[in-house]
């Protein structure tokens, strides 16, 4: 800098005119040499782009937008159709911004609120509604800007108030004029865009300035059906209060209770069974509500149906029933619900099938077993089994194209394993050597699906039980672990099952039954000599699987064969930080009753206080406080559990974090900022109100010299702005930048 003020004028004029804006406005503050250039470098720079205006509208600098606008009057360029690389003006990146000052400060300045779009057609009234200050909106519509613009895809300004739920803007937006029922490329209204996304506040400041309520979009899906397929059930009443057809059909013929049944939405089926939806209501296809919740909702709803007096013996056009449906997944008490019930197992659809022939060809051995003690014998004969067997063979080969996998292994084996099918396995295997399957993968299949028989038969016939030694994969003995049948660890570990193969993240059997929901696997697999404390490519031991699963039963047993109680993985993070994060307060007292200590930190100085104000856990925060952790303590960011908490909102914190203590409440983090400035910054209006009723002092500045109230007015926060104000803070404290 010294060097540079000895310079004549003529050189200092060139070395600055190749600074970029921002370096150009640090050099102007910085010495008050270099005021003189300020004019001049804002006057070239309106000859050339007026990038220094775009910079100043995108970041806010009011001064700097102000100069700006000044060097483009006395250089005669007018700031209208300047653009940056994206198409935005000046008035698009202050809007997008809610930099009020710098928009007044266009308006004024003769730019008009409707000029120019950027590349996705969207006007600054669009970025204004997008970024939600209700003032800065008011401001441009004041100035005229069309609230009905709308950008290339049908969007207009209320359609994203509606999507981001501001009833503020809303009310704003029509009271000057915005179309309510005006529709995007895809026939989506507002009152759609609020009620798939579940705003129910846009929904009621939509709902009394909309013309027609039920108004189809493309797809010919009303607002209430998109709800009802979304599964908002306090929207789905809404509407339904405000005049929503229960039973309106889409382009499909689908109703609303067809898309909530297919979607297992059962608090909405209840809403539409409040106002009169039909549930034998039949779609394009000759459909009902239950055929839709058979072939792909939860049997819940299915239940929910059926006692709403839905037909379980309907057939659809092409004879389908949705025991038909059912029995096509693998799903037992489907079938067995709908039985109970009255279905036919009988009943032939218009290809001459009954619902066993359907859960034949998909291979479900269960549910077939089920339907042929239901179904006649002229329907279920041997020649009819014998067809559909030869039938799921054929069905097999279609699916081995080719018919060796890379390794020159026959799929046909591997994909018959995996799908349950016994039998045809013992075809292959009676017509193939054992080398020339994938038995390695086929036993892992047995394994998975708790298949003993196919098990014992490929052990029988010399398959392979562990992979290749140094190679890592998920081995039959990966799946038994994490099962509830020990009968099958048991077997493998007594054929020679390595307790400590690897799978392809470097998980152990031990790993995986440490995720299982079954305690017995680990004492077995510890027994048969798994290493208790081995760790994965993460660096987690076992105990970090069971404690992330809320496993208390199998962590205590980890701990109890030897597991590390105070193990770390390769973040830093200990057994104790991931108990804390997941907020389960018995995995927690169980660990801290180990010797897990409150005072361990990762990598970046993070304790589990920390993590719980992150996550919001105060009955744990107030455990780990009880036992000696400081809510003092700051990580490598100078950050406490307190900043923390207030980025995150959880303002249940604030009580168990500060106790009283003034000192923590007004802690200062490595960048100079209290716990209020951040949540006032953040619009986070319960956690400033938690703050103040435990002393936070509303008039501390940052470093910057700006306070609280500064963070609120610019990222307009009406609510904490005013909860600062009631609360004493000075507006004579405000940087205003």
């Amino acid at each position: 800098m010294a060097a540079l003020l000895l310079l004549s004028s003529e050189i200092k004029y060139m070395i600055v005119s190749y600074l970029s804006v921002k370096d150009l406005s640090s050099l102007i503050k910085s010495h008050k040499s270099f005021h003189e250039y300020q004019s001049y470098l804002f006057y070239r720079d309106a000859l050339n782009g007026h990038a220094a205006l775009l910079w100043a509208a995108s970041n806010g600098y009011f001064t700097i937008a102000q100069a700006a606008v000044r060097a483009s009057l006395e250089a005669s360029a007018p700031i209208s159709g300047v653009i940056d690389a994206c198409g935005r003006t000046p008035l698009m990146l202050a809007a997008g911004g809610g930099h009020l000052t710098i928009i007044q400060l266009l308006l004024q300045s003769g730019l008009d609120a409707n000029e120019l779009c950027d590349y996705y057609g969207q006007s600054a009234l669009h970025c204004a509604v997008q970024r939600g200050g209700i003032r800065t909106c008011i401001v441009l519509l004041e100035a005229n800007a069309n609230p009905n613009k709308t950008d290339h895809r049908g969007t207009s300004p209320l359609h994203i108030a509606a999507r981001m739920d501001r009833p503020t803007i809303i009310d704003a937006l029509l009271k000057h004029g915005a179309n309510p029922d005006q529709s995007d490329e895809f026939g989506i209204s507002p009152l759609h865009e609020a009620a798939i996304n579940n705003k129910i506040r846009a929904v009621a400041a939509l709902l009394p300035h909309t013309a027609d309520i039920n108004s189809p979009s493309l797809l010919g899906f009303t607002p209430l059906t998109s709800a009802a397929m979304a599964g908002h059930p306090d929207v789905v009443v809404q509407l339904l209060a405000g005049g929503g057809n229960a039973n309106a059909l889409d382009t499909a013929g689908s109703s609303p209770l067809h898309l909530a049944s297919c979607h297992s939405r059962n608090a909405v089926i209840t809403a539409l069974s409040c106002w009169n939806a039909e549930t034998d209501l039949l779609d394009c296809y000759g459909e009902t509500a239950l055929h839709r919740a058979a072939q792909y909702g939860s049997l819940e709803t299915i239940r929910q149906l059926l006692d709403l007096g839905a037909s379980v013996k309907s057939a659809s056009y092409s004879g389908i029933t949705p025991l038909m449906y059912a029995a096509q997944r693998r799903c037992p008490s489907f079938v067995q619900t709908l039985l109970e019930r009255g279905a036919d197992a009988d009943q032939i659809s218009a290809e001459g099938f009954v619902a066993y022939t359907y859960a034949s060809e998909r291979s479900n051995i269960q549910v077939a077993n089920l339907l042929f003690n239901c179904t006649s014998p002229f329907d279920s004969g041997t020649a009819a089994r014998r067809h559909h067997r030869t039938m799921d063979f054929l069905y097999m080969l279609l699916a081995c194209q080719p018919h060796l996998d890379e390794a020159g292994k026959s799929i046909l084996g591997l994909n018959a394993a995996k799908s349950n099918l016994t039998d045809i396995v013992e075809s292959v295997l009676s017509a193939v050597n054992i080398q020339a399957v994938d038995s390695f993968n086929m036993l892992a299949a047995a394994a998975d699906n708790c298949n003993m028989e196919l098990l014992l038969l490929l052990l029988r016939n010399g398959s392979q039980v562990n992979i290749r030694p140094g190679a890592r994969g998920i081995a039959a003995i990966h799946h038994a672990a994490s099962k509830a049948n020990t009968d099958i660890l048991n077997v493998l570990l007594r054929h020679g099952s390595d307790p400590n193969a690897r799978d392809p993240h470097g998980g152990t059997p031990l790993h995986w039954a440490a995720s299982g929901l079954f305690s017995k696997a680990p004492r077995i697999l510890v027994e048969h000599g798994a290493v208790i404390n081995t760790k994965d490519d993460s660096g987690a031991v076992p105990l970090f699987y069971a404690v992330r699963r809320g496993q208390l039963h199998i962590a205590e047993q980890l701990i109890n064969l030897g597991c590390d109680v105070c193990a770390i993985n390769t973040m830093g993070f200990s057994v104790l930080h991931t108990a804390v994060e997941c907020g389960n307060i018995d995995v927690v007292n169980l660990l801290l009753g180990r010797g897990a200590s409150v005072h361990s930190r990762c990598a970046n100085g993070i304790t589990p206080l920390h993590m719980a104000a992150k996550f919001g856990h105060p009955t744990v925060a107030a455990t780990l406080i009880s036992l000696g952790a400081s809510a003092a303590d700051k990580c490598k960011l100078g950050n406490t559990p307190l900043h923390i908490a207030a980025d995150h909102a959880h303002a249940c914190m604030v009580p168990v974090l500060c106790q009283g203590d003034a000192a923590n409440v007004n802690a200062i983090c490595e960048l100079g900022f209290m716990p209020l400035h951040r949540a006032a910054a953040r619009g986070h209006r319960l956690f400033v109100q938690a703050l103040l009723e435990h002393g936070a002092d509303v008039n501390i500045p940052t470093r910057e010299g700006k306070t609280a109230l500064f963070y609120a007015l610019k990222n307009e926060h009406v609510t904490t702005y005013d909860l600062l104000m009631a609360n004493g803070a000075e507006c004579g404290i405000l940087a205003l930048g």
